[in-house]
C-alpha cells in the first residue's frame, strides 16, 4: 500500500484547479467526479456523470474549492501525465 503525499497533493489540486489541462481526472474519495476533456483562454469543458458542462476558468476553480476554506479543493487530481 502507497502512502499519499497530502502536502503535493494539495498544492497539485489547487494548480490544476487554477490551469486545468484536458485529460485531468478529479475524484472526490476515489470516486470520478469529472474529466476536464478541453481548455480554452477562457473556458473549460468538462465531462461529469450528468453531462458535459462548459465554464468560464475562475468558475471551474471557484467549482473546486471548498467555500469556507478556500485553500483546499473538495475533489483530488490526477493529472492527464499520470493516469
Amino acid at each position: 500500500m502507497s502512502m499519499i503525499d497530502w502536502e503535493a497533493q494539495t498544492q497539485r489540486n489547487l494548480e490544476h484547479a487554477d490551469n486545468p489541462v484536458p485529460g485531468d481526472r478529479w475524484n472526490e474519495r476515489g470516486n470520478p467526479t469529472c474529466k476536464v476533456i478541453a481548455v480554452g483562454p477562457d473556458y473549460v469543458t468538462i465531462d461529469r456523470i450528468d453531462g458535459r458542462q462548459t465554464m468560464t476558468r475562475s468558475e471551474f476553480s471557484r467549482w473546486l474549492r471548498y467555500e469556507t476554506i478556500p485553500h483546499k479543493t473538495w475533489s483530488d487530481c490526477l493529472p492527464e501525465a499520470t493516469s
